[in-house]
């Protein structure tokens, strides 16, 4: 550790700044709800989106609920004609894929609402849409202090203010805080000079922020703040103040984590506590002194410089230059479900949501559609079939919104070949440039030569499906085993081994579900090289025939919940990145066995 280099405990890292557009707001048309023009408006926290009537009538939308602004065709469009062609005539565009935005929000992945709008200028639904995806998918955002918060309950009251009345209703404000005792409510409210009638409403003049600061402190006291300032204080007496050596000890010895590594987050001194003390206490003789009051230690307690995790951890930190088979992955198992996997409900969304959440592996079980075209689903339940066509649209829209990590379509493969044309058409078509076609030159699918990184994958999408190889003389074929390249190397010939077949009987076995398929259709897909990993390969499924498996892979499985998640290969867990480093999971296993590297594995996650 001599080498590494210290770096300060006090890292501030601010969440994305509102873009100046979103402060003054942005003039949208509600259509679904006939409510005319309406502003759109940003708080300086970046935390709240105020949606402003005409009249000033607010509703407030926290960003941490708001998983997705769509534009264009992924927007809800009107269905009645005639206000579809009125809105883009009013904006002075042809089409209404040019001004249409929907923005989701909703508290989980499940049960999401849509507001509809529609540009009154084309050009500013792409602009709106922009500036508030930078400040979704914002962990810091979501983890900020005690102080942001406030701030946000503060922008949230003000954007339910009464036009006609000129305040905020009194109920607005008691419905925020648990009210135990009423009495108290009412004193706190008088000594404001606030009612607390029901018909009562509170001057926006007079509703300022130190004034919610002021009300919040009267009726949430924190009452164990006196023992802990006692303790910070250690000198005996009653001065109302704790000296700079006093509270830079307590910081050292007693608020610090003892597990932190003192090289790398060293000791905090007396200049940086200085710091601060400037910063946190009100009253400035003190702070010029080095002196810290009770409210001034308060107002450390709820900043972000007492953050619960620390803060350098919400953004990207990993090492991601590793082989993409020593990371766990944020993954998921049937997500195509939003209920029971028997006799639940299928939808196209939930792979949005999935997405948007910074999941980076996704299943997709395929099955043959009754009108040629494959659907998703799960396969002899009672679960409904979504085109898969739709699905993987679904992908192409949300993909890299939240991270631009690769993404894994994880295959159940259930089609026959001649559906499997109409899935490798359709990934070509709609993924486009986005679609790993071959491995990258200078990682090679080779024993001994490691997987790709993450960093050299940004911004693709990677299909893992299993392969089927022929066998010599028989003409059927078998799955190679994992971690086995042998049963690659051998597809590298395939093509040449279905061409000197002449048996029109030839057939090709199928793991999943025992279909037989001619040779002859085999070679007409091989025909179209189509997403194969080199151009005269011949795998059971050359459109999804990326191979993830590295050279050796430890056959490891482990399970959250009801989520089945395989083996390390292919890599689960969740982190800020959603591409957990489990290096030394890896090592143990390759010389220790499964059951070590599962040891090593919960004990890095």
């Amino acid at each position: 550790m001599a080498g590494a280099r210290a770096q300060t405990i006090r890292i501030k890292p601010n969440p994305p700044s509102p873009s100046q557009a979103l402060l003054d707001g942005v003039k949208l048309r509600r259509w679904d709800e006939d409510a005319g023009d309406v502003l759109l408006k940003v708080d300086e926290t970046g935390l709240v989106l105020s949606i402003l009537s005409e009249r000033g009538e607010g509703i407030p939308l926290y960003l941490s609920e708001v998983c997705d602004v769509r534009v264009g065709k992924c927007a809800k469009q009107p269905k009645d004609q005639k206000l579809h062609e009125a809105l883009s005539a009013s904006a002075g565009v042809k089409s209404f894929d040019e001004i249409g935005v929907s923005i989701v929000h909703g508290l989980n992945m499940v049960e999401v609402n849509f507001i509809n709008l529609a540009a009154t200028r084309a050009g500013d639904a792409a602009m709106f849409a922009d500036d508030v995806r930078k400040l979704l998918n914002n962990v810091i955002g979501v983890n900020v202090s005690e102080e942001i918060m406030l701030r946000r309950e503060y922008a949230r009251l003000c954007a339910l203010r009464n036009p006609e009345k000129g305040g905020i209703a009194s109920k607005h404000i008691q419905s925020l805080f648990e009210i135990k005792n009423k009495e108290d409510f009412k004193s706190v409210m008088s000594f404001l000079g606030w009612g607390v009638g029901a018909k009562d409403y509170i001057p926006m003049e007079k509703f300022t922020l130190a004034a919610f600061m002021r009300l919040y402190e009267d009726l949430v006291p924190m009452d164990y703040l006196s023992d802990v300032f006692l303790n910070v204080r250690q000198s005996k007496g009653s001065k109302p103040y704790a000296s700079l050596k006093e509270f830079c000890n307590f910081l050292n010895k007693e608020h610090r984590d003892p597990r932190l590594n003192e090289i790398l987050f060293p000791h905090l001194k007396e200049v940086d506590v200085q710091q601060i003390i400037t910063a946190m206490e009100p009253n400035k003789d003190y702070a010029q002194k080095g002196q810290l009051t009770a409210q001034g230690l308060r107002n450390y307690l709820r900043s972000k410089d007492n953050a619960i995790i620390h803060l350098s951890r919400f953004s990207q930190h990993q090492d991601m230059d590793q082989p993409l088979c020593h990371y766990f992955i944020n993954s998921s198992h049937n997500t195509y479900l939003i209920g029971h996997q028997l006799h639940g409900k299928a939808t196209v969304e939930i792979y949005r949501q999935v997405l948007l959440t910074g999941c980076r592996c996704i299943e997709l079980d395929c099955w043959d559609g009754e009108d040629g075209e494959p659907v998703i689903t799960h396969g002899k339940t009672l679960v409904n079939n979504i085109p898969f066509k739709d699905v993987v649209e679904a992908i192409n829209e949300s993909a890299f919104k939240a991270s631009n990590f690769p993404v894994i379509l994880s295959f159940e493969n259930h089609c026959r070949f001649r559906q499997q044309r109409r899935m490798v058409v359709h990934l070509r078509t709609i993924l486009g440039d986005k679609l790993l076609l071959e491995t990258l030159e200078d990682y090679p699918l080779q024993p001994g030569v490691p997987l790709p990184p993450p960093s050299r994958l940004m911004g693709k999408i990677i299909c893992k499906n299993k392969l089927l190889v022929p066998r010599d003389g028989d003409g059927t074929g078998t799955l190679p085993r994992q971690g086995n390249l042998d049963g690659y190397n051998a597809m590298r010939s395939a093509s040449v081994s279905v061409e000197r077949s002449s048996s029109s009987s030839g057939t090709l076995e199928r793991n999943t579900v025992g279909r037989a398929a001619r040779v002859d259709e085999i070679k007409d897909i091989c025909d179209m090289k189509a997403l194969s990993p080199t151009k005269d390969t011949a795998p059971h499924f050359p459109a999804l025939s990326v191979v993830l498996t590295p050279p050796v892979a430890p056959d490891i499985h482990v399970s959250h919940g009801d989520t089945e998640m395989p083996s390390m290969a292919d890599g689960m867990t969740s982190s800020a990145s959603n591409f957990s480093l489990t290096s030394q999971a890896m090592n143990v296993a390759m010389s220790s066995g499964a059951a070590a590297a599962s040891a090593a594995a919960a004990t890095a996650a």
